[in-house]
């Protein structure tokens, strides 16, 4: 009777294991990455946006690679936004070359700027009005 509650039990223990490995193996339960990846350390840049509109805060900020077609998540997040006079810098981004997206509050597009690179030195992107 113990042996064959222990083999029951282990082998549900098995298929509960290859199971998992197998949906991890496939992508399922593992958290997608949006851009940027937060990087530390050598390679890591960052972005300081710079809000000189006369009057458009800036609540939402997308920042995505060049090569890419989807423009992520906001990388401002509900709790921060950019005041006319203001600034904000994301840090963590990894070098190379990105495409920028600032939208008011409403998310309707205020700028967006194409193929800029990101260094370990860091962007400054200075939002003006027209």
């Amino acid at each position: 009777m113990k042996f064959s509650t222990l083999k029951r039990g282990g082998l549900l223990l098995l298929v509960l294991l290859v199971s998992t490995s197998l949906l991890a193996a496939c992508g399922f339960g593992v958290p997608a990455t949006d851009y940027p990846v937060e990087q530390q350390g050598e390679g890591a840049g960052s972005l300081t946006i710079v809000n000189n509109t006369a009057d458009v805060t800036v609540c939402y900020v997308y920042v995505s690679p060049s090569t890419t077609e989807a423009w992520g998540n906001d990388q401002l997040g509900q709790d921060n936004r950019v005041e006319p006079g203001q600034s904000f810098t994301i840090t963590g981004i990894p070098e190379g070359k990105y495409d920028l997206r600032a939208n008011d509050c409403d998310n309707y597009e205020i700028t967006v700027k194409s193929n800029v690179r990101i260094t370990a030195e860091g962007l400054t992107w200075t939002l003006a009005s027209d």
